[in-house]
């Protein structure tokens, strides 16, 4: 359809003389949605806020125009969230060693700007509640939030709620899309079915269940602790304690069974995992650490702003829970409380990782799907500042259940007080329940010492039942979660001086990422006059120490985990990066990606590790301390050499089969160093393996001149002449071993088995050109039979080939 005959919208509708088309949410302008959203709830409030008559305002309020008012408040939060979300996407998307100052930047930014919005609506909301119904302003003066039945509207409340609600879909949309992005990335399910065991499930189940079981039949007066029953108390005491003992035994017993009834029942099985229960209650768990958790702004990046944002997101959920109309302030308190929930157990998440990654090489999320969540925070600091807040949410959540439920026993004089002191009295209930909860503060009750608060307990008055319960949950609250936090935090305080005693001792070489931070920042400092970082001499002392340990220790006398070094080498952390780079440079320490270690050994090996020099002084020497430093050193760049293959051969399976000339002619050198060496016949065959496994008509060049001995070369000139064209000189590689030619042999097959993929057919005759001619002049036999054989396989396959396809005879470069 042309201009002339119709106009095309922004908005993604297409419109004109035919039927309008919905063209997709790509089409979609956010900038043009934005405005419209705010134009459309900027005139709503205009008109709402309007000068009108004193009979008008008695009059019903105008619902269009605040249903106008949430439509584009919510809808400009969305489109301003959708084009946040679509810029920060495609940072996340570039790998981290290839980010520009642009993409850190908005990364560094993250949702900070929708948290705002989010703050800027639940202050005004709060503002709102405390102000409805004040004659001080008469535009509100109708809005009834608060009070009474009789004061309040359920409708006015209804609306509110609404408005509530709305606040949170921009900054929860992005946090979904955020989440979904982060499981594509580290190929990991969104929702987890792995957290919570069958086993431990039931046993949680089961002692909740019979706790509450307890609380219910005491709070019933089923029963009364006399002598016998204390006596049970005990016995059960003593239980719980064997079945901890118990119980790993029992769940091997029962894990051996299931493994056994695995191949008769895995049909049954795929049927209703989804619906095991440990399945469900783990997707819930998933739903609290990725979606709910992050609401409270604890993952934003920036020293300050997590805390200030948990702290800015409970303060107006608390005021809006105290000063709304009972039971709806229970609505925003326990919205609250089950942030702080899902903020602790996100913790608990960032520790198992935590956990995980200091038995890793590698701490990168995208490489492992053992990482989760990742570490750009360890929420230790937020999450504890969450359970602070229970401090004030649960007595407001007591104020406010007592408001409907009067299941206390409150003194007459309270009920005539303002809110605040009320409020105040609830602090001071929950405080004196709290002394008695917190394990070595309850000598409080042992002692009998009195507490006057107009708030208390009764048999006799209000609901005694409901109260004791609430008294329960209360103490429970401080048992169960936030004595475990404080417990928690004091275990990763010892796990980390652990892992510090360990490095100093030689036995482990990483930290895990958040101790590996500090171990970095307090060793590395900036230095004026040099302009740059440089490491504290207590730092040097301390990995000198680490790499004497470990050479006593028989260990690889590496200052740090290379791997881990080759991904601090690409850290936004000054310090961390610093630290890298001294350490690689100081240490010789191979580091970066695969390609351009082969490139640091190279150099390395020029001077002054002479292997050949070495080896014979390792067995020529008589000198006990002579001859363990050249074994020694000796072992050391094996290890290195056998890392840095696997590295090339884990790079190569993750990328296409092109291996440059370049590389092949460093790695030829360095094989020249190692050749018919016995200590590195392993590493050799990797290298054989690895070239066998890549394109390129040199690949074929450089197996062969393992092999291409005089002999061959004196009934075969041109080979000698291509390789010296190729790699401009013929590599020392030649192997002496039958076994070590037989290898060869076999990784020219399977380099032959991907020219017939790629139907590379004049590779594929050259390949069993040289095999035959291997086949005549090898001198071991075994090895000539071997050539000849896969020569024959070869021209066999070839033949098949050529009778049913045409095949592409052009030589790729």
């Amino acid at each position: 359809m042309g201009e002339e005959d119709g106009v095309h919208m922004s908005l993604g509708v297409e419109f004109g003389f035919r039927r309008p088309q919905w063209m997709g949410f790509k089409s979609l302008d956010a900038s043009d949605g934005i405005r419209t959203g705010a134009v459309v709830s900027m005139t709503a409030i205009c008109l709402l806020l309007w000068p009108l008559s004193d009979a008008d305002r008695q009059q019903t309020p105008n619902y269009a125009l605040l249903a106008a008012l949430w439509v584009g408040a919510v809808a400009a939060g969305l489109f301003r969230s959708h084009q946040i979300w679509a810029r920060l996407h495609s940072a996340l998307a570039v790998n981290p060693s290839r980010r520009t100052r642009s993409d850190e930047k908005i990364i560094a930014q993250g949702l900070k700007e929708l948290f705002v919005y989010l703050l800027l609506s639940l202050l005004a909301l709060s503002v709102l509640a405390f102000v409805s119904g004040s004659p001080l302003i008469s535009e509100l003066e109708h809005i009834r939030l608060r009070g009474s039945d009789a004061e309040r509207s359920l409708l006015h409340i209804a609306i509110y709620c609404a408005f509530f609600a709305g606040a949170f879909l921009p900054i929860l949309t992005a946090i979904a899309r955020m989440a979904a992005a982060e499981a594509k990335q580290s190929k990991s399910p969104l929702f987890r079915t792995d957290v919570v065991s069958r086993n431990s499930l039931i046993t949680s189940f089961i002692a909740i269940g019979g706790i509450l079981l307890l609380a219910w039949a005491a709070g019933a007066g089923f029963f009364s602790i006399d002598q016998d029953l204390g006596v049970i108390i005990y016995l059960v005491v003593i239980i719980a304690f064997l079945v901890f003992i118990i119980a790993p035994h029992l769940t091997r017993h029962l894990n051996q069974n299931e493994e056994n009834r695995t191949a008769r029942a895995s049909t049954a099985a795929g049927g209703i995992a989804s619906f095991a229960p440990e399945v469900w209650v783990s997707r819930l768990d998933s739903i609290l650490v990725r979606l709910v958790a992050p609401l409270s702004g604890a993952t934003q990046h920036g020293a300050p702003v997590p805390h200030l944002l948990v702290v800015g997101l409970i303060l107006p959920l608390s005021a809006i829970g105290f000063v709304l109309s009972s039971p709806f302030g229970l609505i925003p308190i326990f919205l609250a409380m089950l942030i702080v929930i899902a903020l602790g157990r996100r913790w608990a998440w960032v520790e198992a990782d935590r956990e995980t990654a200091s038995r890793l090489q590698s701490t990168d999320f995208r490489k492992s799907q053992d990482i989760h969540i990742g570490f750009d925070n360890d929420l230790k600091d937020e999450a504890l500042l969450g359970y602070v807040s229970f401090f004030v949410l649960v007595p407001l959540a007591l104020f406010q259940i007592e408001q409907f439920s009067f299941a206390f026993d409150t003194e007459q004089s309270l009920a005539s007080m303002p809110p605040t002191q009320q409020f105040y009295a609830w602090i001071s209930f929950f405080g004196a329940e709290l002394a008695k909860a917190v394990p070595f503060v309850d000598w409080w009750e042992i002692y009998q010492v009195e507490v006057n608060t107009p708030i208390s307990v009764s048999d006799n008055v209000g609901n005694p039942t409901l109260a004791k319960h609430l008294t329960f949950a209360a103490r429970a609250l401080v048992d169960l979660v936030i004595m475990a936090a404080l417990f928690q935090a004091f275990g990763i305080w010892q796990r980390s001086r652990a892992q510090q005693r360990l490095y100093d001792a030689g036995h482990i070489n990483a930290f895990d990422p958040f101790t590996e931070q500090e171990f970095f920042e307090r060793g590395i400092r900036y230095d004026h006059n040099e302009k740059k970082y440089i490491p504290k001499p207590s730092f040097r002392k301390r990995v000198e120490k680490h790499r004497e340990a470990r050479e006593e220790l028989k260990l690889p006398a590496f200052p740090y985990s290379p791997r881990r070094l080759s991904e601090l080498l690409n850290s936004p952390d000054p310090d961390l990066k610093a630290g890298a780079e001294w350490m690689v440079s100081e240490y010789r320490v191979l580091a970066g990606p695969p390609a351009e270690q082969l490139s640091q050994l190279e150099e390395q090996w020029r001077q002054p590790c002479d292997f050949r020099e070495l080896y014979t002084q390792y067995r020529a020497t008589s000198h006990p301390q002579r001859r363990a430093a050249a074994k020694n050193t000796i072992r050391n760049e094996k290890l290195k050499f056998e890392r840095l293959l696997d590295d090339l051969i884990e790079a190569g399976a993750n990328n296409n089969k092109w291996f440059a000339l370049n590389q092949a002619n460093t790695l030829l050198k360095l094989l020249e160093h190692i050749s018919n060496l016995p200590e590195f016949v392993y590493a050799h065959s990797l290298a054989i393996d690895y070239l066998s496994e890549r394109r390129g008509q040199f690949i074929l060049l450089a197996l062969a001149s393992h092999t291409l001995t005089d002999t061959a070369d004196s009934v075969a000139p041109a080979w000698r002449r291509q390789i010296e064209g190729k790699f401009n000189r013929v590599p020392n590689v030649v192997l002496g071993r039958s076994e070590m030619r037989q290898i060869v042999y076999d990784a020219m097959e399977r380099y032959a088995d991907l020219c017939f993929a790629w139907r590379e057919i004049s590779r594929i005759e050259e390949t069993m050109s040289f095999l035959e001619l291997m086949a005549q002049t090898d001198a071991a036999a075994p090895a000539r039979l071997k050539a000849g054989t896969i020569a024959n396989q070869l021209r066999n396959r070839l033949t098949d080939l050529l009778s049913t396809t045409t095949p592409n005879t052009t030589r790729t470069p």
